[in-house]
Protein backbone atom coordinates (compact mmCIF):
# COMPACT_ATOMS: atom_id res chain seq x y z
CA UNK A 1 0.00 0.00 0.00
CA UNK A 2 1.79 3.35 -1.26
CA UNK A 3 0.15 6.60 0.72
CA UNK A 4 0.48 10.05 -0.02
CA UNK A 5 -1.07 13.22 1.58
CA UNK A 6 -1.77 11.74 4.79
CA UNK A 7 -2.78 13.05 8.34
CA UNK A 8 -2.75 11.56 11.60
CA UNK A 9 -3.77 13.07 15.02
CA UNK A 10 -3.14 12.47 18.59
CA UNK A 11 -3.98 9.14 17.95
CA UNK A 12 -2.21 7.92 21.58
CA UNK A 13 -0.17 4.91 20.50
CA UNK A 14 1.78 4.92 17.47
CA UNK A 15 0.65 7.38 14.20
CA UNK A 16 2.17 5.28 11.47
CA UNK A 17 2.68 1.60 12.74
CA UNK A 18 4.23 -0.54 9.83
CA UNK A 19 5.54 -3.98 10.55
CA UNK A 20 5.86 -7.72 8.55
CA UNK A 21 7.10 -6.96 5.67
CA UNK A 22 5.73 -3.43 4.57
CA UNK A 23 7.51 -2.30 1.22
CA UNK A 24 5.06 0.71 0.49
CA UNK A 25 6.23 4.06 -0.54
CA UNK A 26 4.55 7.37 1.90
CA UNK A 27 5.11 10.97 1.03
CA UNK A 28 3.09 14.14 2.12
CA UNK A 29 2.54 12.76 5.79
CA UNK A 30 1.87 14.77 8.70
CA UNK A 31 1.52 13.50 12.75
CA UNK A 32 0.83 15.57 16.12
CA UNK A 33 1.00 13.25 18.76
CA UNK A 34 -0.59 15.64 21.63
CA UNK A 35 0.46 15.57 25.33
CA UNK A 36 -0.37 11.67 25.85
CA UNK A 37 0.64 10.34 22.49
CA UNK A 38 3.78 8.05 21.97
CA UNK A 39 5.55 7.75 18.58
CA UNK A 40 4.82 9.12 15.12
CA UNK A 41 5.73 6.63 13.59
CA UNK A 42 6.74 2.36 14.90
CA UNK A 43 7.95 1.07 11.88
CA UNK A 44 9.56 -2.79 12.84
CA UNK A 45 10.67 -5.66 10.91
CA UNK A 46 11.11 -9.14 11.59
CA UNK A 47 14.88 -8.60 12.45
CA UNK A 48 16.29 -10.90 9.75
CA UNK A 49 13.28 -12.53 8.47
CA UNK A 50 12.27 -12.36 5.21
CA UNK A 51 10.59 -9.93 3.50
CA UNK A 52 12.78 -7.77 5.61
CA UNK A 53 10.24 -4.07 5.91
CA UNK A 54 10.88 -1.60 3.65
CA UNK A 55 9.15 1.61 3.63
CA UNK A 56 10.61 4.56 1.96
CA UNK A 57 9.04 7.84 3.98
CA UNK A 58 9.50 10.66 2.33
CA UNK A 59 8.26 14.77 2.98
CA UNK A 60 6.77 14.22 6.87
CA UNK A 61 6.18 16.73 9.36
CA UNK A 62 6.12 15.21 12.76
CA UNK A 63 5.34 17.17 15.72
CA UNK A 64 5.85 16.57 19.37
CA UNK A 65 4.73 18.21 22.73
CA UNK A 66 7.19 19.73 24.85
CA UNK A 67 5.32 18.76 28.16
CA UNK A 68 4.37 15.98 26.71
CA UNK A 69 4.26 12.29 28.66
CA UNK A 70 2.85 9.34 27.27
CA UNK A 71 -0.44 7.27 28.77
CA UNK A 72 0.15 4.14 30.24
CA UNK A 73 -2.12 2.85 27.32
CA UNK A 74 -0.26 4.33 24.77
CA UNK A 75 2.42 1.66 24.44
CA UNK A 76 4.02 -1.53 25.82
CA UNK A 77 6.31 0.29 26.78
CA UNK A 78 7.13 4.55 27.83
CA UNK A 79 10.31 4.84 25.79
CA UNK A 80 9.65 8.41 24.20
CA UNK A 81 10.51 9.43 20.78
CA UNK A 82 9.30 10.85 17.80
CA UNK A 83 10.27 7.72 15.49
CA UNK A 84 11.08 4.09 16.17
CA UNK A 85 12.59 2.27 14.18
CA UNK A 86 13.37 -1.46 15.46
CA UNK A 87 13.49 -4.81 14.42
CA UNK A 88 16.25 -4.87 11.60
CA UNK A 89 13.55 -2.41 9.58
CA UNK A 90 14.82 -1.00 6.21
CA UNK A 91 14.18 1.78 4.71
CA UNK A 92 14.55 5.30 3.17
CA UNK A 93 13.73 8.20 5.39
CA UNK A 94 14.59 11.75 3.47
CA UNK A 95 13.00 15.53 3.51
CA UNK A 96 11.63 15.05 7.12
CA UNK A 97 11.19 17.03 9.92
CA UNK A 98 10.98 16.50 13.65
CA UNK A 99 9.74 19.27 15.66
CA UNK A 100 8.88 19.87 19.65
CA UNK A 101 11.29 17.34 20.86
CA UNK A 102 10.85 17.67 24.94
CA UNK A 103 13.53 16.83 26.99
CA UNK A 104 12.53 13.61 28.16
CA UNK A 105 12.27 12.10 24.42
CA UNK A 106 14.38 11.74 21.13
CA UNK A 107 13.64 12.75 16.98
CA UNK A 108 15.57 8.83 16.16
CA UNK A 109 14.84 6.07 18.60
CA UNK A 110 16.38 2.82 17.22
CA UNK A 111 16.65 -0.58 18.86
CA UNK A 112 16.68 -4.56 18.14
CA UNK A 113 18.72 -3.97 14.89
CA UNK A 114 19.82 -6.84 12.46
CA UNK A 115 22.18 -7.05 9.96
CA UNK A 116 20.75 -4.66 7.50
CA UNK A 117 23.35 -1.91 6.63
CA UNK A 118 22.54 1.60 8.54
CA UNK A 119 23.82 4.94 6.61
CA UNK A 120 23.35 8.06 6.16
CA UNK A 121 24.92 7.78 1.97
CA UNK A 122 22.18 6.72 0.32
CA UNK A 123 23.30 2.97 -1.49
CA UNK A 124 22.10 3.32 -4.94
CA UNK A 125 21.23 -1.16 -4.65
CA UNK A 126 21.07 -3.49 -2.29
CA UNK A 127 17.26 -2.78 -0.83
CA UNK A 128 15.71 -3.73 1.10
CA UNK A 129 18.67 -4.91 3.10
CA UNK A 130 19.38 -1.35 4.02
CA UNK A 131 18.19 1.53 6.61
CA UNK A 132 19.23 5.22 5.23
CA UNK A 133 17.97 7.99 7.11
CA UNK A 134 19.19 11.47 5.86
CA UNK A 135 21.63 13.22 7.36
CA UNK A 136 19.74 16.34 6.09
CA UNK A 137 16.71 15.65 7.94
CA UNK A 138 15.89 18.11 10.36
CA UNK A 139 15.23 17.85 14.18
CA UNK A 140 14.18 20.27 16.04
CA UNK A 141 13.43 20.62 20.68
CA UNK A 142 15.43 20.28 23.60
CA UNK A 143 15.85 16.57 23.32
CA UNK A 144 18.26 14.59 21.75
CA UNK A 145 17.96 14.40 17.96
CA UNK A 146 18.92 10.52 18.23
CA UNK A 147 19.15 7.68 19.92
CA UNK A 148 20.70 4.31 19.24
CA UNK A 149 20.82 1.25 21.04
CA UNK A 150 24.28 -1.18 20.70
CA UNK A 151 24.41 -3.01 17.48
CA UNK A 152 22.09 -0.13 15.87
CA UNK A 153 24.76 2.18 14.77
CA UNK A 154 24.76 4.16 11.67
CA UNK A 155 23.01 7.38 12.09
CA UNK A 156 25.67 10.11 13.26
CA UNK A 157 24.24 13.66 11.56
CA UNK A 158 20.98 15.25 11.16
CA UNK A 159 20.07 19.08 10.72
CA UNK A 160 19.33 20.74 14.22
CA UNK A 161 17.50 23.65 13.37
CA UNK A 162 14.30 25.39 14.35
CA UNK A 163 12.44 24.48 11.09
CA UNK A 164 10.47 27.99 11.26
CA UNK A 165 7.41 26.38 10.95
CA UNK A 166 4.70 29.65 10.74
CA UNK A 167 2.48 28.94 13.96
CA UNK A 168 2.66 25.88 15.75
CA UNK A 169 2.34 25.81 19.67
CA UNK A 170 5.16 24.03 21.71
CA UNK A 171 2.54 22.06 23.63
CA UNK A 172 0.24 21.38 20.25
CA UNK A 173 -2.69 19.45 21.29
CA UNK A 174 -6.15 18.66 20.19
CA UNK A 175 -7.17 22.08 21.91
CA UNK A 176 -4.90 24.40 20.42
CA UNK A 177 -6.81 27.27 19.62
CA UNK A 178 -4.74 27.11 16.15
CA UNK A 179 -2.05 25.83 14.24
CA UNK A 180 -0.29 26.56 10.65
CA UNK A 181 2.48 23.56 10.18
CA UNK A 182 3.36 25.29 6.41
CA UNK A 183 7.24 26.77 6.40
CA UNK A 184 7.75 30.12 4.83
CA UNK A 185 10.84 29.72 2.08
CA UNK A 186 12.18 33.42 3.81
CA UNK A 187 12.73 33.47 7.58
CA UNK A 188 13.29 37.27 6.90
CA UNK A 189 11.53 40.50 5.74
CA UNK A 190 14.26 40.91 3.13
CA UNK A 191 13.60 37.71 1.96
CA UNK A 192 17.53 37.05 2.14
CA UNK A 193 17.31 34.00 4.72
CA UNK A 194 16.48 30.81 3.62
CA UNK A 195 14.72 28.57 6.25
CA UNK A 196 16.46 25.34 6.96
CA UNK A 197 13.47 23.38 5.11
CA UNK A 198 14.64 24.98 2.14
CA UNK A 199 18.50 24.43 2.25
CA UNK A 200 20.15 20.94 1.33
CA UNK A 201 16.77 18.62 -0.16
CA UNK A 202 17.13 15.26 -0.95
CA UNK A 203 16.02 13.93 -4.42
CA UNK A 204 13.17 12.03 -3.97
CA UNK A 205 12.90 8.52 -6.14
CA UNK A 206 12.45 8.70 -9.39
CA UNK A 207 9.72 5.95 -10.06
CA UNK A 208 6.72 7.75 -10.82
CA UNK A 209 5.17 8.03 -7.35
CA UNK A 210 7.00 10.30 -5.56
CA UNK A 211 6.57 13.97 -6.16
CA UNK A 212 9.64 16.40 -6.75
CA UNK A 213 10.01 18.74 -4.08
CA UNK A 214 12.43 21.75 -3.16
CA UNK A 215 11.63 21.71 0.50
CA UNK A 216 11.35 19.26 3.53
CA UNK A 217 8.29 18.48 5.68
CA UNK A 218 4.62 17.80 4.35
CA UNK A 219 4.11 21.42 3.53
CA UNK A 220 5.49 24.45 1.38
CA UNK A 221 5.01 27.52 1.86
CA UNK A 222 1.40 27.91 -0.48
CA UNK A 223 0.24 24.43 -0.56
CA UNK A 224 -2.40 23.69 1.93
CA UNK A 225 -3.51 20.25 1.34
CA UNK A 226 -4.91 19.85 4.48
CA UNK A 227 -7.97 21.96 4.06
CA UNK A 228 -11.12 19.71 3.22
CA UNK A 229 -9.42 16.81 4.57
CA UNK A 230 -8.75 16.95 8.05
CA UNK A 231 -11.06 17.80 11.23
CA UNK A 232 -7.86 20.51 11.60
CA UNK A 233 -9.99 22.60 9.28
CA UNK A 234 -12.67 22.88 11.57
CA UNK A 235 -11.79 26.50 12.55
CA UNK A 236 -8.26 25.28 13.94
CA UNK A 237 -6.46 25.22 10.56
CA UNK A 238 -4.74 28.36 9.66
CA UNK A 239 -2.59 28.24 6.54
CA UNK A 240 -0.30 30.91 4.52
CA UNK A 241 1.63 34.62 4.75
CA UNK A 242 0.72 36.47 7.72
CA UNK A 243 -0.81 33.71 9.94
CA UNK A 244 0.99 34.14 12.46
CA UNK A 245 0.54 37.74 12.82
CA UNK A 246 -2.83 38.00 12.24
CA UNK A 247 -2.26 40.13 9.19
CA UNK A 248 -3.07 39.23 5.41
CA UNK A 249 -5.37 36.38 4.04
CA UNK A 250 -5.95 33.15 6.83
CA UNK A 251 -7.12 31.33 4.12
CA UNK A 252 -9.17 29.72 7.56
CA UNK A 253 -12.44 28.01 6.94
CA UNK A 254 -15.03 29.89 8.69
CA UNK A 255 -16.92 27.82 11.19
CA UNK A 256 -19.80 30.42 11.38
CA UNK A 257 -20.29 33.66 12.70
CA UNK A 258 -17.48 34.67 15.62
CA UNK A 259 -18.26 33.43 19.10
CA UNK A 260 -17.91 36.83 20.81
CA UNK A 261 -20.41 38.12 18.14
CA UNK A 262 -22.54 35.61 18.48
CA UNK A 263 -22.72 35.67 22.20
CA UNK A 264 -22.90 39.52 22.04
CA UNK A 265 -26.16 39.40 19.92
CA UNK A 266 -27.87 36.44 21.81
CA UNK A 267 -27.72 39.01 24.85
CA UNK A 268 -28.80 42.23 23.27
CA UNK A 269 -31.56 40.10 21.84
CA UNK A 270 -32.08 38.50 25.51
CA UNK A 271 -32.41 42.43 26.52
CA UNK A 272 -35.11 43.31 23.74
CA UNK A 273 -37.02 40.67 25.11
CA UNK A 274 -37.61 41.23 28.11
CA UNK A 275 -38.00 44.74 27.94
CA UNK A 276 -40.72 43.89 25.40
CA UNK A 277 -42.33 42.00 28.08
CA UNK A 278 -41.93 44.92 30.80
CA UNK A 279 -43.46 47.27 28.23
CA UNK A 280 -46.28 45.00 26.77
CA UNK A 281 -47.08 44.14 30.77
CA UNK A 282 -47.39 47.95 31.73
CA UNK A 283 -49.28 49.22 28.64
CA UNK A 284 -51.83 46.15 29.15
CA UNK A 285 -52.64 47.18 33.18
CA UNK A 286 -52.70 51.03 31.89
CA UNK A 287 -55.22 49.80 29.22
CA UNK A 288 -57.38 47.79 31.55
CA UNK A 289 -57.30 50.77 33.94
CA UNK A 290 -58.49 53.53 31.47
CA UNK A 291 -61.05 51.19 30.41
CA UNK A 292 -62.94 50.90 33.48
CA UNK A 293 -62.54 54.23 34.29
CA UNK A 294 -64.24 55.02 30.53
CA UNK A 295 -66.46 52.51 31.33
CA UNK A 296 -67.33 54.09 34.05
CA UNK A 297 -67.96 56.95 33.41
CA UNK A 298 -69.69 56.71 30.25
CA UNK A 299 -73.35 56.21 31.78
CA UNK A 300 -74.97 59.98 32.37
CA UNK A 301 -78.70 60.13 33.26
CA UNK A 302 -80.56 63.47 32.12
CA UNK A 303 -83.77 63.89 33.73
CA UNK A 304 -86.71 65.20 31.88
CA UNK A 305 -87.95 68.75 31.39
CA UNK A 306 -91.43 69.80 33.02
CA UNK A 307 -92.75 70.27 29.45
CA UNK A 308 -91.24 67.06 28.07
CA UNK A 309 -88.67 68.79 25.76
CA UNK A 310 -85.18 67.47 27.24
CA UNK A 311 -83.19 70.82 28.28
CA UNK A 312 -84.77 73.78 27.57
CA UNK A 313 -83.36 76.21 25.57
CA UNK A 314 -81.95 79.70 26.32
CA UNK A 315 -80.65 80.48 29.73
CA UNK A 316 -82.42 77.65 31.78
CA UNK A 317 -80.07 75.84 33.97
CA UNK A 318 -80.38 71.88 34.23
CA UNK A 319 -79.16 69.93 36.74
CA UNK A 320 -77.12 66.52 34.58
CA UNK A 321 -75.39 64.35 36.94
CA UNK A 322 -72.96 61.54 35.83
CA UNK A 323 -73.01 58.19 37.15
CA UNK A 324 -69.89 58.23 38.59
CA UNK A 325 -70.87 61.33 41.17
CA UNK A 326 -69.45 64.24 38.93
CA UNK A 327 -71.68 66.89 38.67
CA UNK A 328 -71.36 69.51 35.84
Amino acid sequence: VNLKYISALFVGDDAIDTDQGYQGKIQFAFVMIGESGHHATEMDSKVDGTPRSFPQLYSATFVGHLGGVPASESSDDQIEALMRLREGTGGQFGNLILTNVNSRSVGLYQDTCGSEIRTQVLPESGSPDYMWFSSQNIVSGPGASFFLEAGCEGVESVIQSDPALRLMPSDADWDSEVIDPSVPEFIDDNEETNSAAYSSVDEVPDDGFFTAVAYKGAFADEEAWLFGLSWLDDGTLVYGPGASTGAGDKKKKSSGIDDGIFYTILVILIVVFICACVLGYTVYGYKNKYERLFNNQSEVAIPQSDNGGGLKDGNSEQHVELVGGTNV
